[in-house]
């Protein structure tokens, strides 16, 4: 089994991401009891924010592939995703 080889600069911005995700939940559990929404609140926020970057870079990578592929198919998928 291969692993995929991802690029240097995206598996560093990967790892960064997870970092930051992991950091801010930590750095969020330290807050006093009384503020238990805002941790929650917090984890939210950065989730949707990854969630939200992912989603508007996945369409982007898969444009080449749906190029070469069928290109009826690469229009329509433009056309919904606004590009």
């Amino acid at each position: 089994m291969n692993p995929i080889k991802q690029p240097a600069p995206a598996l560093r911005r990967d790892i960064l991401i997870a970092l930051a995700l992991l950091a801010t939940a930590s750095a969020a559990t330290l807050l006093p009891p009384a503020y238990v929404e805002a941790e929650q609140r917090i984890s939210g926020v950065m989730i949707g924010l990854i969630v939200m970057y992912y989603a508007n870079a996945v369409p982007k990578k898969l444009n080449p592939l749906l190029m070469l592929k069928d290109p009826a198919r690469y229009d329509a998928q433009q056309r919904f995703t606004g590009q």
